[in-house]
């Protein structure tokens, strides 16, 4: 089996500022969001805040 994908999901009570940092200190872009939630990814791994 061979792992292609992967995500991590976190409860924060800053999604921007938590996506915000993400982005800006390990490159990762937002794919979606709406209010309380941003997805993250990059071509290694992913991120969920909520």
């Amino acid at each position: 089996m061979r792992i292609t994908a992967s995500a991590i999901s976190l409860n924060v009570d800053d999604v921007t500022a938590s996506a915000t940092f993400i982005k800006q200190h390990f490159g990762f872009k937002e794919e979606m969001s709406a209010e309380g939630f941003v997805s993250l990814s990059r071509p290694d791994a992913g991120f969920i805040f909520q």
